[in-house]
């Protein structure tokens, strides 16, 4: 579709081949201009110019937003009972709904948009529209309303409008935030489920910011006081946000060459270099150099399979999952406290204990050997 109107600088690159082949790509479930530059070997943005210099622009916007549209429909009523036209339906009239949007300006289509977002249902159209007017007004006086100042009278918590200026594609100028609204909003973007309350959250790193001005050397037990969260818990979380605790969590503490040993006689083990590495205690990645340096263990490694019991697509029960959840087990708490203390499932809890006579001899028998300590009678090292 070549018009007259097209530059002519732009139909020296494109050859009406090409032209009609990007006509076709955006009739139908359209692709993204990324996708249909690289199946036919120019940019996304060669792409775009042309559909602007030809006045398509427009009409594949609508498109390539009903296609999305749809495709989040049929995903949704993927195991209902609702029929493909039900589907287009709703999705018609959603588009429909962003067109008119668009035409009432920024803050209603940013605001229309955003209500499609499952995560945002519960907010009124109007606590959306008052959030993105705040920041279009801002933004053209030369404001920089903080998360907190956008929300205000309007409901909505500081880190949810930051996802919510996320989700319109908008800058949500993080690093003029707090360091622990800055940590709150990177964990929750990051982790695809929080189960924690963002208060909690901005607590915890408001805390954590303090002690650390302050030089103590605080444990992750002492930074828990007050949190309701498992010093487990909060370990993993500051590990999440690349913060380190404010002591080295090793649960053995040897001599560097008697860990060094350790890793020579772990190398045979039918364990993996992260489960050798957590019960030695070090870094994961000192463990896979030493093992590379050793030689291949490619064999040990199809053996290692063996030692996981996987649970669908989930994550692996490992031997080191396993051997904390024995201790866990064995210090009193109950199966629930567990889960939550390893942040694990507590089907795989439940399964470890009741498989533990299986499970637990081949954990003891390979510390033994790991630690060249026959002694040891426990799947777990300490008390």
């Amino acid at each position: 579709m070549v018009t007259e109107t097209t530059p002519n600088k732009l139909t020296r690159k494109l050859t009406p081949d090409i032209c009609s082949k990007i006509d076709e790509m955006i009739k139908e479930n359209p692709k993204s201009l990324s996708d249909i530059g690289g199946e036919l070997k120019i940019s996304g943005q060669t792409v775009l110019n042309y559909l602007n210099a030809s006045f398509q622009n427009g009409e594949y916007k609508k498109r390539r937003i009903e296609f999305n549209q749809r495709k989040k429909l049929e995903k949704q009523y993927k195991s209902s009972s609702a029929t493909e036209g039900q589907v287009r339906v709703v999705s018609a009239l959603k588009v429909r709904l962003y067109e008119l949007a668009q035409e009432e300006g920024f803050a209603y289509e940013k605001a229309i948009a955003c209500s499609f977002s499952q995560q945002f249902k519960d907010y009124s159209l109007d606590s959306l529209i008052g959030l993105y007017r705040k920041y279009a007004e801002a933004s053209e006086s030369g404001m920089n309303l903080l998360w907190e100042e956008l929300g205000r009278g309007l409901d909505i918590h500081p880190i949810t409008v930051a996802k919510m200026l996320n989700e319109a594609g908008l800058d949500v100028r993080a690093e003029e935030e707090s360091f622990a609204l800055q940590k709150t909003f990177q964990y929750v973007q990051k982790k695809r489920f929080n189960k924690y309350p963002y208060d909690t959250l901005i607590s915890l790193f408001e805390k954590y910011k303090e002690i650390k001005d302050r030089g103590d050397r605080k444990s992750l037990k002492e930074l828990t006081e007050g949190s309701g969260l498992m010093f487990t818990v909060v370990g993993r979380i500051l590990d999440y946000v690349s913060l380190e605790p404010f002591y080295p969590s090793k649960t053995i503490h040897k001599t560097p060459a008697e860990k060094m040993q350790a890793i020579q006689r772990g190398f045979n083990i039918d364990m993996s270099g992260s489960d050798i590495a957590y019960f030695i205690g070090l870094p994961r990645h000192v463990v896979s150099q030493n093992f590379l340096a050793i030689g291949n263990r490619t064999g040990i490694k199809r053996r290692m399979i063996n030692n996981y019991i996987n649970f669908g697509h989930e994550k692996k029960l490992t031997l080191r999952l396993q051997s904390q959840i024995y201790k866990a087990f064995d210090a009193d708490f109950t199966r629930n406290e567990i889960s939550q203390l390893l942040d694990t499932k507590l089907e795989f809890v439940n399964y470890a204990i009741m498989q533990r006579y299986v499970l637990e001899p081949k954990i003891i028998g390979d510390l033994r050997i790991l630690f060249s300590d026959n002694s040891i009678s426990r799947p777990y090292i300490g008390n």
